[in-house]
Order: C-alpha cells, then structure tokens, then sequence
C-alpha cells in the first residue's frame, strides 16, 4: 500500500465534544491528512453531491477519479436531519463514493441501530470512547481501517 499522505477523511459528528477529541488527536498523529467535519448526515450528502456534480463538468474526469479523493467517512450513528444510517444508504446510492470505507461512530450500545447500520452499507462500527486517550488510541487505527477497507475492496473485483 502506497503513503498515507493524502488521506481525507470526511467526519459527520454532531457532538462538540466528540469534534475536539477527534480534531486535535487526528492533528497530533497524523498532521498531513485533511478532514472535514460536518455537524449531520445532509450537511455530508451535500457537500459529496457538490464534488461529483463540479466532477463532471470537466472533461476526463469520472467516478473513479473522484471516490479516490476520499478516504474513509465517519459518521455518527444518531445525528439530527439525517442520521448515519439514512446517511450511509444514500452514500452507497452515489456511484462515485460506493467503494469508499464508511465507519459507524457512535455512543449507542443498540445491536439493532448497529446491525441495520451495517445492512445499509456500512463497512464497520466503533463505539465512542469516553476519554480522550481512549480516542486517541482509537485514531490511532485508523491506518489499519483504511488499508483493511481497500484491500478487502481491491479483493472484490
């Protein structure tokens, strides 16, 4: 697998708090990877519609080109306007972001909102940590998540 160096993230998260933790411990190890937060499902449906739309209005450019750009979306399984299983089927519904990793992120300890998450495409779920080592730690995997979900992707065709 080539240099994590270019990795963009996309993160809905409507917690402040869990924004912070996030934001600084994803600054803290790994500085060079961008990310974007959005604060609900539509605000990220939104912006991922936008990138495909001014996408192909350019000649050469195709879906392919375009899901590369990001790496792994996060999403908060219980947001307000659109929760992160509504937000993930729709995800799976735009060609152009099909294959990327999407990750459930979430407090809930509901085996079903889990489950139904994973059933609408989801790759994976963690649960929220409740300190900030803790999410630390769990960033900190995020390398491994990315390169599991492409490698598995890779696999598939």
């Amino acid at each position: 697998m080539n240099s994590t160096e270019h990795i963009h993230i996309l993160i809905a998260e409507d917690d402040d708090d869990d924004v912070f933790m996030l934001e600084n411990s994803l600054r803290e190890q790994f500085p060079h990877w961008r990310y974007t937060f959005f604060t609900n499902g539509q605000e990220l449906l939104t912006y991922l519609s936008s990138k495909t739309t001014h996408a192909n209005t350019f000649p050469g450019n195709n879906t392919e080109e375009i899901s590369t750009i990001i790496s792994l979306i996060i999403l908060d399984i219980n947001m307000p306007r659109k929760d992160g299983i509504q937000t993930v089927k729709e995800i799976r519904q735009l060609p152009a972001y099909a294959m990327v990793p999407v990750i459930g992120f979430s407090t809930t300890n509901s085996l079903l909102q889990v489950e139904e998450f994973i059933k609408q495409g989801g790759n994976s779920f963690m649960q929220k940590p409740d300190n900030y080592n803790d999410f630390h730690l769990l960033v900190g995997q995020l390398p491994l998540l990315i390169s599991q979900a492409s490698s598995a992707d890779g696999s598939q065709s």
